[in-house]
């Protein structure tokens, strides 16, 4: 079926916004599979274990645990959704503001839109900042009403004081249990302006170069950079899934399994015999990833050689052709004695045509470029990461009032 192409942002919004709907109910079901840190048992022994070790939380918290349980279990999922809500915000604000300030909208911007015009871009960036800003004022807002109903419970004496150590320990708890979301967002904040750089390196590149080292760079250097950042992410990500104890999805989950006559052997050579094809199929595993890693880097070097090689065969700059070209001109040429000249010395001349080296603008843009691909790579290393509390979580910080307010070490730092 033909689809007709969005004219209007109103079209190209409700397009984005049908599209991320069908991806969020697909993977609804994951997503609230993999919050273990919602459940009540899990907010329940944080709890204990913040208590146990702090004296102070101990004699505070003495005769009010159960309520300052309670107060947890029911406020545990808009705590979530207000930090979660509030990282959100702070990325759609970059990307708000760096396509107004700087004229750049991000590429995840651009995936949505499917247009790189602004009014579209900045429309879907103000409804979804408005949406997200709503959503948070509705979890502060729960969290509130709750706080109040906490402290004006007449059978808890200091319900004040213990209402805001639970709002603190609330906030620390989810703070470690969204460790993995807050580096993703300064992730996507730091690619949505790596991008930027990256394109205004290259065009900085392009409105410099000789057209021999642009039509060079296009033809031979880029597509050795795509190569070499393929390799790159492979090799990372294989020794990213070895850290974290987990088999690529490329290599074979494949288990030995030998039929065993159990009526003609003793138990004890039964057990032995599955143990040892058990190792066997252990032991596949780890010298296949090992052998794909040995792989893997070797074309990673092996693209990296290859690169160097394409830069050092860089074309010449124009202002070392004309310092050749002067110093060749100097040795021929005699000087002469009050002498009238009627234009500007070569080496004046030279300044003004070219100002930057073609050749150290496409490296800059070449590290940039890196970067940024080091960013998409590290996104897809952050899936493998763990989304436990830690047992050791930082130091706790006062509340000073009953209105719950998201403290400064919850604003993302890219």
């Amino acid at each position: 079926r033909h689809i007709s192409k969005p004219e209007t942002a109103e079209e190209i919004i409700a397009l984005s916004e049908t599209e991320q709907d069908n991806d969020e109910s697909l993977t609804s079901i994951d997503k609230k599979r993999s919050k273990t840190y919602l459940q009540g048992f899990k907010i329940l022994a944080y709890l204990k274990d913040r208590m146990n070790n702090d004296r102070k939380i101990k004699l505070e918290f003495k005769d009010a645990f159960n309520a300052v349980c309670a107060y947890a279990k029911s406020t545990i999922e808009a705590y979530d959704k207000w930090v979660h809500n509030h990282y959100e915000v702070q990325v759609w604000q970059h990307f708000y503001d760096l396509g107004r300030q700087k004229d750049h909208w991000a590429k995840e911007l651009i995936n949505m839109t499917h247009t790189r015009e602004a009014k579209p871009n900045k429309v879907l960036c103000e409804k979804k900042m408005s949406q997200l800003t709503s959503a948070c004022f509705d979890a502060n807002n729960i969290i509130a009403r709750s706080m109040r109903e906490f402290s004006s419970d007449p059978s808890i004496p200091t319900a004040t004081i213990i209402i805001k150590r639970a709002h603190d320990l609330m906030l620390d708890y989810i703070k470690e249990s969204t460790q993995v979301l807050s580096k993703m967002s300064i992730n996507r904040i730091r690619r949505a302006s790596l991008e930027k750089d990256e394109w205004g390196a290259f065009k900085t590149f392009e409105n410099n170069a000789s057209e021999q080292q642009k039509t060079y760079a296009k033809t031979f250097c880029k597509p050795a950079i795509k190569s070499y950042h393929k390799k790159k992410k492979i090799f990372d990500l294989i020794a990213a899934h070895i850290s974290h104890d987990v088999i690529p999805k490329i290599l074979p989950h494949y288990d030995f399994n030998l039929p065993l006559d159990e009526g003609s052997l003793s138990s004890e050579l039964i057990q032995e015999n599955r143990e040892s094809i058990h190792k066997l199929s252990r032991e596949f595993r780890l010298k296949a990833t090992e052998l794909y890693l040995k792989i893997a880097k070797e074309e990673l070097e092996y693209q990296e050689e290859r690169l160097e090689k394409l830069l050092e065969d860089f074309p010449q700059d124009r202002d070392q052709l004309l310092s050749t070209q002067a110093i060749s001109d100097l040795d021929n040429d005699e000087p002469f004695d009050n002498e009238v000249f009627t234009q500007k010395p070569l080496s004046q001349r030279k300044e003004n045509v070219v100002k930057e080296k073609g050749s150290d603008l496409f490296k800059l843009y070449i590290e940039i470029a890196l970067k940024r691909a080091l960013l998409e790579t590290e996104r897809e290393i952050l899936f493998l990461d763990e989304r436990g509390v830690k047992e050791t979580p930082g130091e706790i910080s006062e509340a000073r009032d009953l209105n719950p307010v998201l403290r400064k070490d919850f604003m993302l730092q890219a």
